[in-house]
């Protein structure tokens, strides 16, 4: 590619106009057509800012071979992959805040209508909340597990079934399918668990 293809490509991988990226580096948007098509070259201490804007080398910028090209795809990328996960956590924090709200409402009105069961979600919705405040990596899982758990040690005293209810004959000699129903839902949720946990473990030692 040539040093005006590079810079093209820099600016549109990094969703800038002409316009945007004549005015970072304080040169008319004129200059950056005419770079862009070959009709002129930037002086040095604008390739300087051109690298430092883009976070390429300016040998990669000028340079018209493969590893410069190379070069210039990765720094084309590196911003769009940096910035997905924090996108991705800044959605995280929202729905942390709106579970928080959630569960001071269910406080308020616990204490209003004196509904001591209303604080059984309180917590959960509390330290889900929480989760996504506070843990960057892998909440989705961990919120799994912590619904999960309790879930699992209480299903005998609510519903009278448990997760080895698939395994006993007399539910299905009882036509208790409702139990049955809710016991392969949950072995289901369990190996659905502990396969992701396993794949999360193999793709960080992947990543070591």
């Amino acid at each position: 590619m040539t040093l005006g293809e590079k810079v093209s490509k820099l600016r549109n991988k990094h969703n800038m106009s002409q316009g945007d990226l004549a005015e970072k580096i304080n040169v008319s948007r004129q200059s950056i057509s005419k770079w862009e098509t070959g009709a002129s070259i930037p002086d040095l201490d604008k390739l300087v800012a051109l690298s430092n804007l883009f976070q390429v080398s300016i040998d990669d910028l000028a340079k018209e071979d493969v590893r410069a090209d190379k070069s210039i795809e990765d720094g084309a990328t590196c911003q769009e992959k940096n910035t997905t996960p924090r996108r991705i956590y800044g959605t995280q924090k929202i729905i942390g805040f709106i579970l928080i709200a959630a569960a001071i409402i269910c406080i308020i009105l616990a204490m209003v209508f004196a509904k001591r069961f209303l604080m059984i979600p309180t917590v959960y919705l509390l330290l889900c909340g929480c989760l996504c405040l506070l843990v960057k990596k892998y909440v989705a899982l961990l919120i799994g597990w912590i619904t999960f758990l309790p879930i699992a040690i209480s299903l005998p005293y609510f519903i009278s079934s448990s997760m080895g209810a698939i395994f006993y004959r007399s539910y299905y000699q009882n036509g208790n399918y409702f139990g049955l129903l809710i016991s392969f839902i949950m072995w289901l949720q369990l190996l659905g668990l502990v396969w992701f946990t396993i794949k999360i473990k193999v793709f960080r030692k992947k990543e070591k």
